[in-house]
């Protein structure tokens, strides 16, 4: 038995209250594996009688996300559907990371254009499941970003015309954290290596996480995107021409300060600072990931 987040606050109480009402106790959940989403099938629990979860798969059949969803459906008792993700439709319309106009030809005679999001997912298990009226929690928080801030503020943490809502965006992490543990459960293997769940169309920062914690599915992302590795040496080289830029550049300048509001000091490239010592021009990444550890109870639960 999971227990319930003592956590909540009155705005997010009233928007699943109110949503609960508006569905007739039953919603669907978009499970992206993520702690957010984890939280709200959390809160769900105190307002629905039902709740019908599902996940879209930037990539089918990983490992790791398979063994998670399998480990979620153990411990909440329910299927998780697994579907698609629009991520997945888009980039091979678009042709990314493709090797050869004969795949190109390939997947264009399957998949004729890109018209293709997780609103249509949600309409299509709307049919199916017959519940032509049900609303969608999606596990959002308005403290990823700024925009997401003010989008929650000014919704209250819902869409109307999409019928989706965000259970708890308004959770500060540290309560996020505190509910999971609370419940028993631990979050994705990947929060390991990374500060978030991973998905979308490969990137330098995750392929490099693939390549050396899940080789498997990193076998299985080159047969989807057989030129992803081609991103991995882009970064490589960049990295490596950083530096002879930054002096090509100073060179330019003829070992000048970059310039600033007069009487500040500027950070020196390529010659000292005159307004004081050199500074760095990137800022400390004070983020950290987040890792809850599997419970002893737990492991055997897991796959």
């Amino acid at each position: 038995m999971l227990n319930l987040p003592r956590y909540s606050t009155p705005a997010t109480d009233a928007l699943c209250s109110e949503i609960a009402k508006k569905s007739h106790g039953v919603c669907f959940l978009m499970c992206s594996r993520g702690k957010d989403s984890l939280c709200a099938w959390l809160q769900l629990r105190k307002f629905f009688n039902r709740i019908v979860p599902f996940h879209c798969a930037t990539i089918p059949d990983y490992q790791f996300a398979n063994e998670y969803l399998d480990y979620l459906e153990g411990a909440f008792g329910t299927r998780i559907l697994r579907m698609m993700g629009e991520d997945l439709k888009m980039a091979l319309v678009r042709h990314i990371y493709q090797d050869s106009p004969w795949e190109c030809d390939v997947i264009d005679s399957v998949f004729p254009d890109e018209d293709y999001t997780k609103l249509d997912v949600l309409e299509y298990l709307r049919m199916k499941f017959n519940l032509p009226r049900a609303w969608c929690a999606v596990g959002i928080s308005q403290n990823d970003s700024i925009d997401r801030l003010i989008y929650c503020r000014k919704t209250g943490g819902k869409n109307v015309k999409n019928r989706t809502f965000y259970p708890c965006f308004d959770w500060p992490k540290e309560e996020m954290v505190n509910a999971i543990w609370e419940a028993g459960l631990y979050v994705s293997p990947e929060y390991k290596y990374t500060k978030r769940s991973m998905g979308g169309i490969p990137s330098a920062t995750y392929n490099k996480v693939m390549m050396e914690h899940f080789p498997r599915d990193w076998e299985l992302t080159k047969k989807w995107y057989p030129l992803a590795e081609v991103k991995n040496v882009r970064e490589e080289m960049i990295d490596a021409n950083y530096p002879l830029w930054m002096d090509q550049e100073a060179a330019k300048r003829g070992g000048k300060d970059m310039p600033h509001p007069e009487g500040e000091a500027g950070a020196g490239v390529g010659g000292d600072s005159e307004g004081g010592e050199a500074r760095s021009g990137m800022g400390e990444d004070v983020g950290e990931g987040i890792y809850i550890a599997p419970q002893e109870d737990d492991e055997e639960d897991s796959e």
